[in-house]
């Protein structure tokens, strides 16, 4: 099989990163040789095309690292979204116990006084029973009182204690 070419001008391409090419340039009429100056041109268009692939893979590069640096910018933005979350609740958490703490200490505050009045309500009881009993014997020993100690029997109610 022939491709009827009479005239062929190969010229390699070779980028920075490795990737080998070719151009080529053909005549099929008759043969020629090639100009330097058109060798040259086609060296050029070589060295461009090179340069633009380099740049292009570059390019591409230069996408993913973007990609990847947003993706990562998110998932730090969600670390920081959950560190924010997870400090707002250890701030409540301590709020809370230091409430509990207030309210556990106003609690004992409170319950030692009503204790000691709870456990001395038997003894307060008994004296109290006492004092109206030697109130009443007084009363029916002496039954003339004087009209100062009767106003102040009828001032107090006294009755109302038995």
């Amino acid at each position: 099989m022939t491709l009827g070419f009479k005239s062929l001008l190969i010229v390699s391409v070779q980028t920075q990163s490795g990737r080998l090419g070719v151009i080529v340039c053909e005549h099929s009429r008759a043969l020629r040789s090639w100009s330097d100056d058109e060798v040259e041109l086609i060296r050029g268009v070589a060295d461009q095309l090179a340069i633009a692939i380099d740049q292009a893979q570059l390019y591409n590069q230069s996408r993913a690292a973007t990609t990847a640096a947003t993706t990562h910018a998110e998932q730090l933005n969600q670390v920081l979204h959950n560190l924010k979350q997870t400090q707002a609740q250890l701030i409540q958490t301590e709020k809370m116990s230091s409430l509990g703490q207030l309210v556990a200490g106003v609690a004992h505050e409170i319950n030692n006084p009503v204790n000691f009045i709870y456990g001395n309500l038997t003894h307060v009881s008994q004296y109290t029973q006492g004092l109206l009993e030697l109130v009443e014997l007084y009363q029916k020993s002496n039954a003339n009182l004087t009209p100062e100690v009767q106003a102040h029997i009828e001032a107090i109610d006294l009755d109302f204690y038995e």
